[in-house]
């Protein structure tokens, strides 16, 4: 009181200096409580965190990259996260990842995913696949390197067990079940595979517990698909991580759906794909006798079961257009049934079982142009519209000259030929060549010869399947790709086992190539397989931009002309993913 009356005496100024300096004298009593309560339960969640650091750190990094994380790897600290960010539209398969690296032994290690939420939407956790990526030893870095033992991170698992690693002697061993139901390990890394011709490994349907050695890292792979029906906006949930005797921990994930829908990829993705069902059961004996069918499980020959699994396996990852090996024509119309369960389109198919050859003689190219016939109309049977017919593989010289009479009679009687040929042939064949599948970099040069005489085409061996790079499958077979003009891909092979297809050490000349390998009810997928379907989304993202530009264009839009130069300014060579987020800048842009 004496305090206020001597303040109503002062000057209208120093009044205002008191109270300003009571009411700062007020505030700072109280905010040094809040403060302290502040800094208190940030303290507390600075032991929680520091408590589970004592146990393991979390890594969030790129997926789709060459860069190898393996068990004893260093990764920078700037990558030390608990939040991982995915975007795609409805309908995509969006990949990405997280590192534990433990700093003393875990057992038990379960991860767990919640349902996203957006406000009132919800993704359903089902949408988000978690999968382990497997570190095993294979025998080089590229196709023809057989020599080397090299520790590699490619299997994507859902039982980390199912394949055991022994560092010491850089071996692979394969969990199978023996005679009596009971789980053991047999060797598939040694130079002969004769002694595991019957092994019929099976993954676990559902994500499994795994140990993390102390100062190890254990590498988790995540697929985001997103609902078709999903609503734009950014979805929250959480990848849950226990362990045994350790707390409980979260990772955010964070989902954007965009709010436009991608394209179909203005380039066509086709492979080579030798799977045939047989009229024979896979463990029959006259099975034995087929060259390349080392193991009951091989790139061969499939069971309806595996066929249609692997069917569905390759229309996920963007790869519609799988060739035909089949030259039985009642086992021919099982696999078409197989096919459009598996929904593939049906515009075309490649057939390696029906093929040109190279005869001459009138009566030969007769019979060859009744084949050709027969094979249309089955086609046209089950629906589709052109049939592509293989010339010889990667003729040269005289005996690519040869199949000149025919090809030009496969024409004649409706078909289309397509073959893998060397770069330079198109002055040789191009005029009468469909489809040329062309090996190496691309090439825009020869592309525009074949173009100019009204051929296609398409990429293959730049690598060819089989070798652990994500992020060089996604540079070289999307982007690369559509710059240089070609119309697609069609590498080799989904799979081909040199000789057993889950031992890499079995062949003095050639690795396996492999996307997925076989099991007895679906395959395993790899990194690299991941990337090439990377590839494809990104061709995808540019198809939709350039569907929005020359919409634009006719409207006279300013952006439009913006837009395109942009995009005719991209390159293999730059940041993919910084390219796409631009490429999804320039979309959203033009769709307003």
């Amino acid at each position: 009181a004496h305090s206020l009356e001597s303040t109503y005496r002062m000057s209208a100024t120093a009044k205002d200096r008191m109270l300003k300096a009571y009411i700062v004298k007020i505030l700072l009593r109280y905010t040094s409580v809040a403060v302290l309560m502040v800094l208190s339960i940030g303290q507390d969640i600075c032991h929680a965190v520091e408590k589970l650091e004592a146990f393991y750190s979390v890594y969030v990094t790129q997926a789709i990259t060459d860069a190898r994380i393996l068990p004893d790897t260093r990764i920078d600290a700037k990558h030390l996260s608990r939040t991982v960010d995915v975007s795609a539209c409805r309908g995509e398969y969006e990949p990405a990842t997280f590192t534990i690296r433990a700093h003393r032994r875990l057992t038990g290690v379960r991860v767990s995913v919640t349902d996203l939420f957006h406000e009132k939407d919800r993704i359903h956790s089902s949408a988000v696949d978690v999968r382990i990526v497997k570190c095993w030893f294979q025998a080089g870095y590229r196709i023809y390197d057989v020599k080397k033992r090299i520790l590699t991170p490619e299997l994507l698992l859902k039982d980390d067990k199912l394949i055991r690693v022994d560092y010491k002697s850089k071996d692979n061993y394969l969990r199978v079940k023996d005679r009596n139901g009971k789980d053991v390990y047999v060797l598939i890394s040694g130079s002969d595979s004769r002694d595991i011709v019957d092994i019929l490994p099976r993954d676990a349907d559902t994500l499994q517990p795994v140990d993390i050695d102390a100062g190890t890292n254990k590498q988790f792979w995540i697929t985001v698909r997103v609902p078709q029906d999903a609503k734009p906006g950014e979805y929250t949930g959480k990848l849950s991580i226990s362990a045994d005797g350790t707390p409980p921990s979260d990772i955010v994930l964070r989902l954007r759906v965009w709010p436009f829908e991608l394209e179909k990829p203005a380039l066509r993705y086709a492979i080579y794909y030798r799977g045939r069902l047989s009229r024979h059961p896979i463990t029959a004996p006259e099975m034995r006798k087929h060259r390349d069918q080392l193991g009951l499980l091989n790139s061969n020959w499939k069971t309806p079961e595996q066929y249609l699994a692997e069917m569905r396996n390759l229309k996920a990852h963007g790869v519609e257009y799988p060739t035909v090996y089949q030259s039985d024509e009642a086992l021919f119309r099982q696999e078409v049934s197989l096919r459009d369960k598996a929904g593939l389109p049906k515009d075309a198919l490649y057939s390696l079982g029906v093929q040109t050859g190279n005869p001459s003689k009138p009566e030969d190219l007769h019979a060859l142009e009744k084949k050709i016939t027969r094979w249309k109309r089955i086609i046209g049977e089950h629906g589709y519209e052109n049939l592509y017919v293989y010339g010889i593989d990667e003729a040269k010289g005289d005996l690519l000259r040869a199949q000149r009479p025919a090809w030009i009679t496969v024409r004649k009687a409706g078909g289309k030929v397509f073959a893998a040929i060397n770069t330079g042939s198109a002055g040789v064949m191009g005029d009468i060549l469909d489809l040329a599948v062309l090996p190496g970099k691309p090439d825009q040069k020869e592309a525009e010869q074949y173009h100019k005489m009204g051929g296609q085409v398409f990429s293959y061996s730049n690598p060819q399947v089989g070798e652990e790079t994500p992020e060089t499958y996604r540079r070289n077979f999307g982007i690369a790709l559509w710059k240089a003009g070609y119309q697609g891909a069609m590498n080799y092979a989904y799979q081909h086992s040199a000789n057993h297809i889950w031992n890499d050490f079995d062949h003095p000349k050639y690795r396996d190539h492999v996307f997925a390998y076989p099991t007895v009810n679906n395959v395993i997928d790899t990194v690299q397989y991941e990337g090439f379907r990377e590839a494809i989304d990104d061709i995808r993202y540019i198809s939709t931009l350039s569907r929005l530009i020359n919409h634009g264009s006719e409207n006279n839009v300013p952006d439009a002309r913006q837009a395109k130069a942009w995009l005719e300014n991209i390159r293999p060579d730059r940041g993919l993913q910084q390219q796409r987020q631009e490429a999804i800048d320039w979309i959203l842009r033009l769709s307003r």
